[in-house]
């Protein structure tokens, strides 16, 4: 890029000195190399939004399965890259967490690796736990240089705790963790979204577990109705013909005794 006055110059058969043709020519190679990596930063940027769109489009169109959870760390790792994605569930009592489940981990590595993370769930300083007590987002860009973070693996350099709520209720929190330094800082707000993606399909996979137990719970209340009337009805029809049968040796002595006082007083 010259500037006005060199191509002033140029025209009129001034030629700039060389070192000042060096100048400008560094000058043009540098405002290339960064206007590439600009085009490459906002390409990339791209892609991870279409990446968080899809896999937000994926949880909500998602069926509520036993497998839910689990389909949707799978999503996320794949489509947005990160190594490790860990659901904390909350307990029934709202007080504690539990693993759900965890998708990114080696098998060499992951049954250690889950139990040390139990394990540490109890203590007050675990970040998790942080996270669910204050509802908060906590990031941590650099693991090595902040003093919450309990280092169980050594490859992890970033991490990002994100509770997962409706708007009366608490579910969880969904942990991301990542091998390079401050993986989540530029894509925070795609996170939340996605986290309010991945409370929504929660909350209709208990909804409908809650509308199953309660079909489950009727068709078992109508069975057992059923079934009931079912037994009267035959209690019914047996009093019924014992009754019918009973009262035919009575009832015939009636009709006997009746057309006998009929005789007898036909004449009177």
């Amino acid at each position: 890029v010259l500037t006005k006055q060199t191509k002033v110059g140029i025209r009129e058969g001034i030629h700039p000195a060389p070192e000042m043709d060096q100048f400008y020519k560094d000058y043009n190679e540098t405002l290339i190399r960064k206007l590439e990596n600009k085009m490459l930063q906002q390409e990339a940027l791209n892609k991870r939004l279409t990446a968080f769109y899809r896999v937000s489009c994926a949880l909500v169109s998602m069926k509520p399965s036993n497998d839910l959870i689990r389909s949707i760390l799978n999503e996320i790792v794949q489509a947005v890259g990160y190594q490790k994605v860990i659901y904390f569930e909350a307990s029934e009592d709202k007080v504690g967490l539990k693993i759900k489940d965890a998708v990114g981990l080696s098998e060499e590595t992951a049954s250690q690796f889950l139990d040390a993370l139990n394990q540490k769930l109890s203590s007050p300083e675990s970040l998790a736990r942080i996270a669910a007590f204050k509802e908060q987002i906590i990031n941590i860009p650099d693991t090595s240089k902040d003093p919450r973070w309990i280092a169980l693996d050594e490859n992890v350099h970033s991490a990002i705790f994100i509770p997962i709520k409706t708007e009366n209720q608490f579910l969880g929190i969904l942990a991301l963790y990542s091998t390079e330094l401050d993986s989540f800082s530029a894509d925070e707000q795609q996170i939340v979204a996605l986290a309010n993606s991945l409370a929504i399909s929660i909350s209709n996979k208990k909804k409908n577990e809650e509308m199953a137990a309660l079909n489950n719970f009727l068709e078992e209340r109508i069975t057992k109705r059923t079934s009931q009337l079912e037994t009267s009805n035959k209690d019914l029809e047996a009093f019924e013909y014992s009754i019918s049968h009973d009262l035919r040796a009575p009832l015939r002595a009636i009709d006997g005794y009746t057309k006998v006082l009929q005789d007898e007083c036909k004449d009177k």
